[in-house]
Order: C-alpha cells, then sequence, then structure tokens
C-alpha cells in the first residue's frame, strides 16, 4: 500500500443502477481526472458538471471521443477522509463504460486500483482515523442486523476503547508496584502493594475482561466462527467425540493417556442438524492433569512438551466460546476441575454442556447430587445422542448470532483472551495469606505480557502483520 500511488476504485456496490460512484484518491489525483475530461478538473471543493471524454474502441484515428456528462464531487487535500486530494465521479452505471473509465485512469503513471481497505488505511495513516476506528468501519460494513450496526457503531465512536485504556492503566499501575517491589527486596518493611490487595485487584481486572468477551458489553461484530472446545480429562473420549462429530477419522483415539498433545481444529457445520445454524472451530484439547495445588502438575506430566500441552489446553478452555465437558463417570466435579486449570475456584463465563461419553459402558458410579445441571450421555462408537449434542451446540454457539449478540473481533477477542490468561497465571502466583511477594519477577513477567496484549487494541503495539489482518477485512473501494 503505498501512499504515493493515486488509487483508483468503483465504490458502489455491483449490479444494475442509474449511477455509479468512482473514487479517486492520491496527491496527483487532479492531473489524474484531468487527463480523461474535456477540460481541467475544477481544484475549488464542492460538486462540478463535468465532461468525460473516452477513446473509441475502434481502431480508426478519425474516430471522435466518447463524450458523456458526469458529476464530480472535488475534496482537496488535506479536507478529505484520505487527507488526500479525492476525486469522487459520479457517471452512469454502465459496466462497459465503468470499465473504460477505470482503465482510462489507470493506465496513467503511478496510477492503480486500490487494495481492499486502502482508502481506510490511508486515513489511519493520516492520522484521521485510529485503528479501533478503522475496524469500526470494516465492521458496520459486515454488520448483518441492528445489534451488529450497533456495535459497529460503538466501536467506531472508540467507546470499547475506553475500557481497553482504563484495563492498560490499572495494569501499568501494577506492574510498577510489583516492580517496585523487586527494587526493595532487601527492605522487608517497604511492601509497596500488600499481596491480598494486589490479588483483589488483578481478580477484578481478570472478571472484567472476561465479562467483556462474554457479556453484552462484547458486542462488537465478528466474522470469526465461534470456538468450542472439547475439555476433560486424559481418557475421557475427547479424541473419540471429536472424530464422531466430525463424521472423519480426524484425531488419533487411544486408550493411552497424553496421546493428544497439541490443540486439534476442525470446522464443524452445524446446518446439517440444525436448520439456521451455522459453522464453528470445533477443538479437541489435551486431557487436563489432575493437580493437587494451584502451582504444581501431577506425576502424569513428564516432559516439557507434556507442560507446553497443559498451557496450550488452559488457555484455549480460557478463551473457548462454548466447552464440552467430557466425563465418562458423569461426576463433573467443577472443584477438581479448577484444580486442573490451577484455578482456586472457576466459574466459566462461557457456557457448558456436560456430556458423559462412553454411554455404551456400565456407569459404576453415581452422579454428583450436587451436581443439578442437565447431562447428556452420548456414544461415539454407534452415534447414539450425537444429534442432540450437535443440536445443543448449535443453540449455544450460534444463540448469539441469531440474536444480534456478536462476538469480539477476531483480533480483538485473541488479545483479549491473551491477556486474561497472562493474568490469571499472575493471580495464581500471588500468594493468598502473605505479607509479601514470593515470586515478584514472574508475577511482573505475566503483567508485562498482559499489558502488551492490551496494549494492541489501545494502539500503543500495533505490528505491520495486525495492520495487514485488519485492512485486508475490507471490502475494494472502502
Amino acid at each position: 500500500m503505498s501512499p504515493a500511488d493515486t488509487i483508483v476504485a468503483l465504490s458502489t456496490a455491483p449490479g444494475k443502477s442509474l449511477r455509479a460512484l468512482l473514487r479517486i484518491s492520491g496527491n496527483d489525483a487532479f492531473a489524474v481526472v484531468s487527463n480523461i475530461f474535456q477540460h481541467p478538473c475544477p481544484t475549488s471543493r464542492g460538486v462540478h458538471r463535468v465532461v468525460v471524454q473516452l477513446p473509441r474502441a475502434s481502431s480508426a484515428s478519425s474516430a471522435s471521443p466518447l463524450a458523456f456528462a458526469a458529476l464530480a464531487i472535488v475534496l482537496p487535500a488535506p479536507r478529505s477522509f484520505t487527507a488526500q486530494t479525492t476525486i469522487e465521479l459520479l457517471v452512469p452505471a454502465n459496466t462497459s463504460l465503468i470499465e473504460q473509465i477505470v482503465a482510462a485512469l489507470t493506465s496513467q503513471t503511478n496510477t492503480r486500483l486500490a487494495q481492499p481497505g486502502e482508502f481506510t488505511a490511508r486515513a489511519f495513516l493520516a492520522g484521521r482515523l485510529s485503528l479501533e476506528q478503522a475496524e469500526g468501519i470494516a465492521a458496520f460494513i459486515a454488520a448483518e442486523h441492528d445489534e451488529q450496526l450497533a456495535a459497529a457503531r460503538d466501536l467506531k465512536a472508540g467507546i470499547p476503547g475506553k475500557s481497553y485504556r482504563l484495563w492498560a492503566d490499572e495494569l501499568t499501575t501494577l506492574l510498577a508496584l510489583v516492580e517496585a517491589g523487586i527494587d526493595f527486596t532487601d527492605q522487608e518493611d517497604v511492601v509497596p502493594i500488600a499481596p491480598p490487595k494486589l490479588r483483589d485487584r488483578l481478580r477484578s481486572l481478570h472478571t472484567q475482561i472476561v465479562d467483556h468477551m462474554g457479556g453484552a458489553s462484547g458486542q462488537t461484530a465478528s466474522s470469526a466462527l465461534p470456538r468450542v472446545a472439547l475439555v476433560g480429562l486424559p481418557n475421557a473420549g475427547k479424541s473419540t467425540l471429536f472424530n464422531a462429530l466430525l463424521r472423519q477419522q480426524r484425531a488419533i483415539a487411544s486408550p493411552r493417556a497424553g496421546t493428544t498433545r497439541d490443540i486439534i481444529e476442525e470446522e464443524l457445520d452445524l446446518s446439517r442438524d440444525v436448520l439456521g445454524a451455522g459453522s464453528i472451530t470445533l477443538q479437541d484439547l489435551p486431557g487436563l492433569s489432575h493437580a493437587t495445588t494451584t502451582n504444581t502438575l501431577d506425576a502424569s506430566v513428564q516432559s516439557a512438551a507434556d507442560l507446553a500441552a497443559q498451557h496450550a489446553a488452559r488457555a484455549a478452555v480460557q478463551s473457548a466460546d462454548v466447552l464440552i465437558w467430557c466425563d465418562p463417570t458423569g461426576r463433573f466435579d467443577t472443584l477438581a476441575l479448577a484444580g486442573q486449570l490451577h484455578l482456586d475456584t472457576w466459574h466459566a463465563a462461557q457456557p457448558i454442556i456436560r456430556v458423559r461419553t462412553f454411554g455404551d459402558h456400565v456407569r459404576t458410579e453415581a452422579a454428583s447430587d450436587a451436581n443439578s445441571q442437565a447431562i447428556l450421555t452420548v456414544c461415539a462408537v454407534d452415534g447414539w445422542n450425537l444429534s442432540s449434542l450437535r443440536r445443543a451446540v448449535a443453540d449455544q454457539a450460534c444463540v448469539g448470532k441469531a440474536a444480534g449478540i456478536a462476538a469480539l473481533l477476531p483480533r480483538y477477542r485473541r488479545s483479549l483472551s491473551e491477556a486474561a490468561s497472562a493474568i490469571s497465571y499472575a493471580i495464581t502466583d500471588v500468594p493468598a495469606n502473605a505479607t509479601r511477594l514470593d515470586e515478584p519477577e514472574t508475577i511482573a513477567e505475566s503483567l508485562r505480557l498482559a499489558l502488551t496484549h492490551i496494549g494492541e487494541l489501545v494502539g500503543n503495539i500495533s505490528p505491520d502483520d495486525i495492520l495487514g489482518r485488519v485492512f485486508a477485512t475490507f471490502c475494494v473501494g472502502k
């Protein structure tokens, strides 16, 4: 996206209409359009009647040019959307005619067709828009119903950004206090922040971020597929159920614990089972190990690969839109699951579908009386109740779109999920009833990581690859 070129794009939708709008923007826009006008383009701001003349397709040199009237909306720099001179031509909506105009314009030196989102990208690079506002425009274009339009307007207005900046300020403050404690480790009477207070503030921040991702405040439009994760102990039948739901052998299913070490993802189209439902991203996670404390893994985790798999599984649980909790015993012990996730307590922000796997096996343990939630028993071998499970997944994962409660933009969800995960790790490293922090360096590193991810949303950190993904979602001419 070189800002030195003059860019051209058809900015009206394809199809039959009386008029079409061609948008030209660049420092040489006046000279470019003047070459196809009967007279030089007016330079004053406003709407002007012009005559466009194009060479005939005939090879005869004596053929008179094709001339027709048009309207030119002239926006001289810097008072335009892109901060460059922008000229919009309102011409008859004849496909052949439009192609000739575009060809005549782009045949000139340093003039080319615009790339998707390039007009908005130029506005961003010129400081006319924040990245958040630019994404709001993309969300506005892609909105499918009123709720998404409202969310897109909020994003363009910068309303979610206010929350992100508050979270960034809180993280910056907490990080400064923790690092101050590192500087005074040799002075026992200097405690910048007490561990219980730090723990409470981190929990409050974590709750706000999780609520924003899963609650009503997280209504930022998205085209990302909902993520549904299969979670449970090793050998809980997750991979077998994963294959059965997909109707194909995608994951390796084995009675040996720890066979699944990587997160396996596959798109699942639920419209075959539920009319009007869409697709989801189904995730098969490594089995969560038992944990007797919030800081240690049990003996089943025997290698660095196992440890990495556990961390990846826990992060995936935090960022999933829906969880399918697989337990062949039917007990569904929430406290045990919290231990497996390395949390003191666990209250999932996302919906949970409790599935007793191995439905063809005789259950020897009674389900916990304390667990009053509905349990769906399935058998992945013969397909018993799999259609019911797919319907349950569609109800939970696709209801947001049907009801207008949109998920976050992919970049936002990824950054917020990573930030929440880093804060969660920081919480586990803060001793509950101590007077000083035992591992302030580890806590500080987690807070720096969380701040980095939040910083991606408040505009402090904008890598080139993030910008590329943002503007690649636009249509040409915007």
